[in-house]
């Protein structure tokens, strides 16, 4: 990954990861994303099961991280509002739904 904060940069940045891909993998197809500067990393938990149910548990705050682990997770997480974590919440459980996932799990947003 390349961090770029300039128009020139960035073309500069680009034609060095394009290179190590070709070199690496034989492909040189980027992906390119905005880069977030201290983002929130929250996650919601849901669960499904072999019907096609699924159902939003809890919330949580994982920003707190030391190379890139998590050190705390607080719920619910502060400064969301009830609104935010329900649509988050409902958002993933609709993923887990269209993939049909069994079991707990995580979805996270950055």
């Amino acid at each position: 990954m390349q961090i770029a904060r300039s128009e020139a940069e960035f073309h500069e940045q680009l034609e060095s990861a394009r290179r190590e891909a070709r070199k690496s993998f034989n492909d040189d197809v980027m992906l390119i994303e905005k880069f977030v500067e201290n983002p929130r990393h929250v996650e919601v938990q849901v669960f499904g099961d072999q019907f096609g149910d699924a159902v939003y548990l809890f919330e949580r705050d994982c920003s707190v991280q030391r190379r890139h682990q998590k050190i705390i997770e607080e719920a619910p997480g502060p400064g969301i509002s009830p609104e935010v974590w329900r649509k988050l919440g409902e958002a993933g459980v609709r993923a887990a739904q269209a993939v049909h996932y069994v079991g707990a799990g995580d979805d996270t947003v950055m």
